[in-house]
């Protein structure tokens, strides 16, 4: 995933967080963030399914 679209992924997840706080992450840490909310939104779903069944 490139830099911009792992900003743009955060800003959707995270809209607490601010624009310029995402542009000054390094590579790495945004990507961390990227992946934790993707588990994040995993395990919300997951939940869900449980939910209904």
């Amino acid at each position: 995933m490139s830099r911009e679209s792992m900003i743009k992924y955060a800003q959707a997840a995270r809209p607490d967080v601010a624009l310029v706080v995402l542009k000054n992450m390094s590579d790495q840490v945004l990507a961390a963030l990227v992946e934790i909310e993707q588990h994040r939104i995993e395990h919300e779903i997951n939940e869900e399914l449980v939910e209904q069944c």
